[in-house]
């Protein structure tokens, strides 16, 4: 949570393994509010570790937006998006991007 600047979270290139996605889940829990927007671009993520990230997404008040590139997006974080994305105004997500992440049909 040190990395948070003006309510956004970038991490680029930073490796993120579970207990990093347990540790932010529980984080979001504690603090609703600390932040807006996130941006993991090639963490090494694999389906599991994102859908915790999504998860603790979920417990917050106002994320806007949502970026994540070259990491893995498969049924677990799938399933924990959709919860993020069907959330109604006021705190629904403006700004979904993924790209060249891993994914199946």
């Amino acid at each position: 949570m040190q990395k948070i600047n003006n309510k956004a979270l970038h991490l680029i290139g930073y490796n993120l393994n579970e207990p990093h996605c347990l540790a932010f889940r529980e984080s979001c829990k504690l603090f609703p509010t600390c932040l807006n927007e996130l941006l993991l671009d090639n963490n090494g993520l694999k389906d599991k570790s994102l859908a915790l990230i999504l998860e603790g997404l979920e417990n917050l008040k106002s994320v806007k937006k949502f970026v994540c590139k070259n990491n893995e997006l498969l049924k677990n974080s799938l399933c924990s998006l959709r919860q993020l994305i069907l959330r109604p105004s006021p705190a629904h997500l403006e700004d979904l991007r993924l790209s060249n992440c891993k994914m199946t049909s």
